[in-house]
């Protein structure tokens, strides 16, 4: 079994799954926006964080029926997530805004 015969049949054995995998990207979604949407870095960080875990299940969703407009969003997304997560890391003493 070559690599990608292999990463198709992970991607096959997860989407068996569906219902789970979109109750994950709705749970995991929500609550990323909730926390971006707040005033407290902390809350900012985890929903960045957050936001990155629901990456995994829109990407292989969307891989898995060959939406390949939402695949290239993935990657977009998860870029900004982990931008998020960099510009929101706690520092000492600081709630505020990145400077």
């Amino acid at each position: 079994m070559n690599q990608a015969e292999y990463f198709n049949a992970i991607i096959q054995t997860v989407m068996g799954h569906k219902n789970a995998i979109q109750a994950l990207i709705v749970v995991l979604s929500v609550l990323a926006i909730a926390g971006l949407s707040s005033t407290k870095r902390s809350w900012r960080f985890v929903g960045c964080i957050i936001g990155l875990a629901s990456e995994i299940f829109w990407f292989l969703s969307a891989y898995a029926a060959g939406q390949w407009g939402i695949v290239v969003l993935v990657g977009v997304y998860t870029f900004f997530y982990a931008r998020g997560v960099r510009n929101n890391l706690k520092k000492r003493g600081s709630e505020g805004e990145v400077e």
